[in-house]
């Protein structure tokens, strides 16, 4: 079973833009990771000022794992400049088949 994870990102007004090429930068090395299955990045129609993924894993180890090297990397700092607060992530359990 693999599981579905939405990632809410706000950020600092006028930002959205930034933000959604900071995340596309990110998608390649993103997609080499393990347990990495597919990922979807789009710009909120009703906030100017959100951007939302959503990702699938093969399990949530792997979804944190992978933030965990980001944390590590150094990449997210300037992307964190970017957002008005720490971003949310929701993780559910694919049920389709």
């Amino acid at each position: 079973m693999s599981v579905i994870v939405i990632s809410h990102f706000s950020t600092q007004p006028g930002e959205r833009d930034n933000v959604l090429i900071d995340v596309s930068a990110m998608v390649e090395m993103t997609r080499t990771m393990p347990g990495f299955l597919a990922l979807d990045v789009a710009a909120d129609q009703d906030d100017p000022n959100a951007v939302i993924a959503v990702e699938r894993w093969e399990t949530r180890r792997h979804h944190e794992e992978y933030l965990a090297l980001r944390a590590g990397d150094g990449s997210m700092a300037d992307f964190a400049k970017r957002l008005s607060g720490a971003p949310t992530f929701t993780y559910a359990d694919v049920r389709s088949p």
